[in-house]
């Protein structure tokens, strides 16, 4: 009894022994452990920050020029959407002017003191032949609205050209900046003097009409008016004004002036004319 009750002590002992040094190895372990995990973070922390700086750093452009792409996108759109605003407020506007354009053409229609006493047949102008060799438009009224051809066109300004041609629904008319248009016109128009005549040529689309056989000892005044001679067996009534004096020098040898005359009526705007019913007298 006494041999089995050492034996169980023995035993007893050893266990408690044995359990201890579990313990201590595993205290031990879990601690060295701990610092092992902890070293080893440290490691793959100073391992991997480096590379994760590279790494963001290098996508920080990528980034930016990602928004940057979207931002230019939408900068885009903006001024596409602007420019557009913008041609349709220039197309608003040009619509406007040209109303207004139009306005105040059929005002200076009305009441015209050169008309006085002749009938005229109102047109429109439905296109425009300007070249270096003639100079013509074409208006939406013809012979069966009592268009002839000779007869004079004017417009709130003053005269615009003569009808060359007709069919029956519309009519060419040459412009009086025509090379090929020759007006006799006279000027110095004082009471009791007789009226000073001279011929006014067409020089081309947008020039001066260039005015020949002016008396070199008349005093001529720049912005003088010059208007339609009304001579007997002339292709035009008397009256019309054709041009206002733009430039005068002395011509060659004497015999006259040179004269340049600027159109009364603007041939660059024609839009609403009137055909005036007169044919010359024989």
């Amino acid at each position: 009894m006494v041999i089995n009750r050492k034996r169980r002590n023995s035993r007893f002992t050893f266990i408690v022994l044995l359990l201890i040094s579990v313990t201590v190895i595993t205290v031990y372990y879990r601690g060295h452990a701990r610092t092992l995990v902890s070293d080893a973070k440290g490691i793959a922390n100073d391992i991997v920050d480096p590379i994760g700086h590279v790494v963001a750093a290098a996508a920080h452009p990528v980034e930016h020029f990602l928004q940057g792409a979207t931002d230019y996108g939408s900068l885009l759109k903006a001024n596409a959407r602007l420019r557009a605003e913008n041609r349709q407020l220039q197309a608003e506007l040009g619509t406007a002017t040209r109303a207004e354009n139009e306005l105040n053409q059929l005002k200076q229609q009305d009441g015209l003191p050169y008309l006085q006493g002749m009938s005229t047949v109102s047109a429109d102008v439905i296109d425009t032949t300007p070249s270096n060799f003639e100079a013509s438009v074409a208006i939406d009224k013809g012979s069966s609205s009592g268009v002839a051809s000779g007869m004079p066109v004017v417009s709130g300004g003053g005269l615009v050209g003569t009808v060359v041609e007709t069919s029956s629904s519309y009519s060419i008319v040459q412009l009086i900046s025509s090379p090929t248009s020759r007006i006799a016109v006279r000027y110095d128009t004082s009471a009791g003097q007789p009226a000073l005549i001279g011929v006014a040529d067409g020089e081309g689309e947008g020039n001066f009409l260039k005015v020949e056989y002016v008396d070199p000892h008349h005093h001529l005044a720049m912005h003088e008016l010059m208007f339609t001679s009304g001579l007997a067996g002339g292709t035009l009534p008397p009256d019309i004004p054709v041009g206002e004096v733009a430039s005068i020098s002395a011509g060659a040898g004497g015999l006259q002036q040179d004269v340049s005359l600027s159109p009364v009526a603007d041939l660059s705007q024609l839009q609403f004319v009137r055909v005036v019913e007169w044919e010359p007298s024989t």
